[in-house]
């Protein structure tokens, strides 16, 4: 099995893992997506839904780096804008049909914030995220009542192309902002796919495995089963960028299982070792 694979489902066992984080790489955090029936959990109506969508987003974008990373700048003359969508590997393993509208929900809440500071006395960016806050409302209630996938992907299809009209829209109008007050403008091209990232055990005696912070907080939200989204952490390198949960079976000797977050956000490295070694 290729080392250049982000995450795998091979057992590895170890006392202590090593990561040693340098640059950017493309690589992906995949499994098979999920039935419709473990989408949604225990919630049953899909009003109760968008609100713990709504929910994660908001936390995700005060939480993760990588997902709440600023969207909207204005320096030395230069306002920056970043529409782009956060890759799928940066929010799940395990994509589902709400994958889609928290991450749209995400963006919305990093660009609101970032308006909000970068230029406060503006209001003309506001009706556009309210109206993309009312597609992603509309994208919940699709995936909620869509009873066959072709039906689903044609209502989704739908609402993006919707999304990508007002993104483009609310694209024109800072582009007349900024001419209107003489700032220069750029266009951020969104954040990396991750840090390549390498995974050493040693010795290879103990099973570590994570998931992205966005699957653990929405497996709780949603109360999903935890053991359909942990990924194995093997040896090699991975492709890694933002918060993590993870989930190191050490024995009880060295006060294991030990439970925590991770983040990576640069080329410092990170050490994963038992409290009690």
């Amino acid at each position: 099995m290729s080392q250049h694979h982000s995450m795998t489902r091979k057992r590895v066992l170890g006392i202590a893992a090593v990561l040693v984080i340098s640059v950017p790489v493309v690589a992906a955090l995949q499994k098979a997506p999920p039935t419709l029936s473990s989408d949604f959990g225990q919630v049953k109506d899909a009003r109760q839904a968008y609100a713990l969508v709504v929910e994660l987003a908001q936390d995700a974008v005060s939480t993760d780096p990588n997902l709440g990373r600023n969207r909207v700048s204005v320096s030395d003359g230069v306002l920056v804008y970043d529409f782009q969508p956060a890759p799928e590997t940066s929010l799940t393993s395990r994509p589902s049909r709400l994958t889609t509208p928290l991450e749209l929900l995400i963006r919305i809440d990093a660009l609101s914030r970032d308006f909000h500071s970068a230029i406060p006395t503006q209001e003309f960016w506001g009706p556009p995220l309210e109206r993309l806050r009312g597609l992603a409302s509309h994208m919940v209630d699709a995936a909620f009542h869509s009873p066959s996938e072709d039906q689903w992907r044609l209502r989704k299809q739908k609402y993006e192309d919707q999304v990508g009209q007002e993104f483009a829209a609310l694209a024109k109008e800072v582009r007349a902002f900024a001419s209107k007050t003489k700032l220069d403008v750029k266009t951020a091209r969104g954040s990396s796919n991750g840090y390549k990232v390498e995974i050493r055990i040693e010795p290879p005696k103990a099973h570590v495995k994570f998931m992205t912070y966005l699957d653990y907080r929405k497996c709780k939200a949603f109360k999903l089963n935890l053991e359909d989204y942990w990924v194995d952490l093997d040896p090699g390198i991975h492709a890694l960028i933002g918060k993590y949960h993870y989930l190191a079976e050490w024995p009880a000797s060295l006060n294991g299982p030990e439970e925590a977050n991770f983040e990576v956000t640069d080329d410092m490295p990170k050490t994963f070792v038992p409290k009690g070694k």
